[in-house]
């Protein structure tokens, strides 16, 4: 069969044949992807060590390692120590070999292959964040300078002929998507920077270090106090702080309180956090600080419009807070989530993206109009 391939002219090789081997290289960046999604937010090597059982650590052969087809055969289930693992490796491998083979069936060969990178890029970030509610810096910067450099080698991708005019499209793509989404998080800061937690009665609230306790529920100071400027502030009584150097403590019968990254002041007096061991209180209601939206959101749009250009980021930004509004409305409904709590905005402006490269294919009159539109609303004619 290879000899009968290697006669054939590049011309006449089967498309279906083509079409399988960018299925199954998709499924093997699909498990790449998937090494990336679950060590970028460890901080771990995606590179060393070898691919290994989540559960025991025992190495994976190669054998048990097949892209698709081992999830099957092991029925879901760890060899090493059956124990099961995430259908969420199967899901990401089927994803990617399936958008694999819907670009290169859908643009010229070079094209296709920067979409590939981008959407592997989406991938990547929507895991991430839906698991961690973080984007990895590697995703969001390497966005940024990949979709620069594709643009430049493949100026088609901002559809353009001219290299110099596509790398000038793609920085303004980076610049706008940057400028945009910052000063969005900026107003929703403004806005809805603070949340005020209210209780029937005194609750006990606990603070570390590392975190704050508030009845049942821990939250963690790098997810509160994100910003210098951002305060957690309540009224506490019966407050007891411990320091970590012997042990010693003090006690106030009642005290305002107010925690930053520095540390904590307790009725106008500062405690570093490296000199605290723990501060126990009651209170009744409790100020914390909140993003709109987080930092990494504003660098992975970057990488969009490094990718897309600017012209896409009207329909990127539009589509994504439409569709996140839609599901944080249906999860509060069915109560999976409360009013204020977290929503990950990064898989809506991947799903945004990936959409906008189909935006010709799914509603080709539409997407002309908008082109049209965007383009007198710059140009102002």
């Amino acid at each position: 069969m290879v000899e009968c391939l290697a006669m054939l002219e590049p011309n006449e090789i089967p498309e279906w044949f083509i079409g399988m081997v960018v299925f199954v290289l998709g499924s093997v960046v699909g498990s790449f992807l998937n090494v990336c999604i679950y060590r970028m937010p460890r901080n771990e090597s995606i590179v060393h060590p070898r691919s290994h059982c989540p559960h025991c650590n025992a190495m994976i052969p190669w054998h048990y390692n097949i892209p698709l087809v081992s999830y099957i055969a092991l029925h879901g289930k760890t060899k090493c120590c059956g124990k099961p693992f995430s259908i969420r490796y199967w899901i990401i491998e089927l994803v990617t070999a399936s958008l694999f083979l819907l670009l290169w069936a859908s643009f010229p060969p070079f094209v296709a292959i920067s979409y590939m990178i981008f959407v592997g890029l989406m991938i990547v970030a929507t895991a991430t964040d839906l698991e961690h509610y973080i984007i990895p810096d590697e995703i969001t910067y390497s966005g940024i300078i990949t979709g620069i450099i594709c643009s430049t080698l493949v100026p088609a991708l901002q559809r353009e002929t001219s290299h110099l005019r596509a790398f000038g499209l793609s920085l303004a793509g980076a610049l706008t998507a940057w400028l945009v989404l910052w000063g969005i998080v900026e107003l929703g800061k403004l806005a809805f920077g603070k949340k005020k937690a209210t209780f029937e009665e005194l609750t006990e609230v606990t603070v570390t270090p590392k975190d704050i306790s508030i009845s049942s529920e821990t939250l963690l100071w790098e997810d509160v106090l994100m910003r210098a400027t951002d305060r957690l502030t309540f009224t506490g009584k019966n407050l007891s702080l411990t320091l970590a150097a012997g042990g010693s403590s003090r006690s106030w019968e009642e005290a305002f309180v107010t925690i930053t990254q520095e540390g904590i002041m307790i009725a106008e007096e500062m405690f570093a956090f490296d000199k605290v061991e723990s501060l126990k209180a009651s209170t009744r209601e409790i100020i914390i600080p909140r993003e709109a939206m987080g930092f990494g959101d504003v660098k992975f749009i970057g990488g969009i419009g490094a990718f897309l250009g600017p012209i896409c980021l009207f329909f990127v930004i539009l589509i994504s807070s439409l569709v996140g509004s839609l599901v944080g409305i249906f999860l509060m409904a069915i109560g999976r989530r409360e009013w204020g709590g977290k929503l990950p905005y990064g898989p809506y402006l991947a799903l945004a993206a990936t959409l906008w490269i189909f935006f010709d294919f799914l509603a080709p009159d539409f997407s002309e109009y908008y082109r049209t539109l965007i383009r007198v609303l710059v140009s102002g004619e």
